[in-house]
């Protein structure tokens, strides 16, 4: 009896955020369980990771050192990683001849996806997190469907939680950074001085100190850069630190209303 072949699609930035809001994340370190996990099922030909990966680039080291390349969408692009992986999954569909299909993703509106690979007679399983996977995916699938915290159990690590100070710190410098879209550090500089409604009554020795309690924290990075010609401390948001993700949907909504 010949080894059945596999193919993975992970929407990764789906199982990263679902895992975040439950303080958790995948070990970068054992970042190969993806692909342990698919060669339980038969012989894993292809693993392809879909993000938008500059704010997972410890992560796509990780799947790189593992000799998986990491696909890569476009930044900013809204449902970019959904339709990339639908795309992908159906030219592997139909120009390959893959058994089975392992996705990893919580998110509903892969079910017509899921419905075609059926309709193709592949079989398919699919891998998701408890909280955050639409109930009818889990019902078409059934034994098919499997929980990521407990398959990945010993592959999850917590991450900390940003003390509160840090995370009234880390709305005001989000908003600076999502409303104005700063790059040098000056231009933070100058916002915060100019709105004390929302970082309160500094002068410019206390607005620095603000800033480099947030590089510290490590939400907001910063490099160096030459723009046109000239030196230019840039800056941005780290959106690799374990609570950014949760944290970006809190701000998202409690500012919305100054979109």
């Amino acid at each position: 009896m010949s080894t059945r072949s596999v193919v993975v699609f992970i929407d990764y930035e789906n199982i990263h955020i679902s895992l975040s809001k439950k303080d958790k994340q995948i070990d970068p370190n054992r970042i190969d369980i993806f692909e342990k996990t698919a060669s339980t099922y038969g012989e894993v030909i292809s693993i392809v990771p879909i993000a938008q990966w500059a704010n997972y680039r410890t992560h796509e080291e990780a799947f790189a050192g593992h000799g998986i390349n990491p696909f890569s969408v476009a930044q900013g692009v809204k449902n970019s990683s959904d339709i990339a992986l639908v795309v992908e999954c159906m030219i592997a569909c139909y120009e390959k001849e893959y058994d089975i299909f392992i996705i990893f993703s919580g998110d509903g509106g892969f079910l017509p996806l899921i419905n075609a690979l059926l309709g193709k007679n592949k079989e398919v399983m699919l891998f998701s997190t408890k909280d955050n996977t639409c109930s009818k995916l889990v019902q078409r699938l059934k034994d098919n469907h499997f929980w990521i915290e407990d398959v990945f159990q010993d592959q999850l690590i917590d991450v900390v939680a940003i003390e509160d100070p840090c995370r009234e710190l880390l709305k005001t410098i989000y908003f600076g950074l999502k409303k104005n879209d700063f790059q040098a550090r000056k231009q933070l500089f100058h916002f915060i001085l100019k709105h004390p409604e929302f970082y309160g009554d500094l002068n410019e020795e206390q607005a620095g100190a603000l800033i480099d309690r947030a590089i510290k924290q490590g939400l907001i990075y910063e490099d160096n850069m030459f723009i046109y010609g000239n030196k230019t401390r840039v800056i941005g948001i780290n959106y690799e630190h374990p609570f950014i993700a949760k944290e970006k949907y809190i701000t998202d909504k409690l500012y919305n209303k100054n979109e």
